[in-house]
C-alpha cells in the first residue's frame, strides 16, 4: 500500500467512525458543536469546529527494482513468485495530521447518564 493511500485511507476510516458514533443514541456528544472545555496538545477547539491530531508513526520501505522503478510503501509483507532484485531501504516516518471532528448535537443532551456530561463547560 502505498503511504498517500493509508492516510487517506486511515484518515476516511477516523471521520466514518466518529459520525457512525454520533448516530448512536449515545452519540450525541460526541465531538459536539460549540463545546468548550480542556484544550490539550491534542484538541483544538474554535469558534466553529473542534480539531484533533492525528499521530502517524508509520515504517516505510523505498524500494528499487530490476527495472529502476521505485516508490515508498507502507511496510508489510508481501510474497510473490518469480525471481526479481530488488534494493530495500527502511525507514520510520512521523508526522502528524490536524483533522477536523464532524459537529454533532448543539447543546450537551438531557442524557440519564450524568456521569457522561458532568464535564460540559459552557
Amino acid at each position: 500500500m502505498e503511504l498517500s493511500e493509508f492516510v487517506e485511507e486511515t484518515l476516511a476510516q477516523i471521520l466514518q467512525g466518529v459520525r457512525a458514533a454520533q448516530k448512536r443514541e449515545d452519540g450525541t456528544n460526541i465531538a459536539a458543536e460549540g463545546m468548550y472545555g480542556k484544550i490539550t496538545d491534542h484538541l483544538l477547539i474554535t469558534g466553529d469546529a473542534a480539531f484533533t491530531v492525528v499521530d502517524f508513526d508509520v515504517s516505510v520501505v523505498a524500494e528499487t527494482k530490476g527495472g529502476g522503478k521505485g516508490g515508498i510503501k507502507v511496510w508489510g509483507i508481501e510474497a510473490g513468485g518469480g525471481i526479481d532484485r530488488a534494493v530495500q531501504n527502511t525507514s520510520k516516518v512521523k508526522f502528524a495530521v490536524h483533522l477536523m471532528l464532524p459537529t454533532g448535537a448543539k447543546q450537551p443532551p438531557a442524557s440519564p447518564l450524568p456521569e457522561r456530561n458532568k464535564d460540559w463547560v459552557a
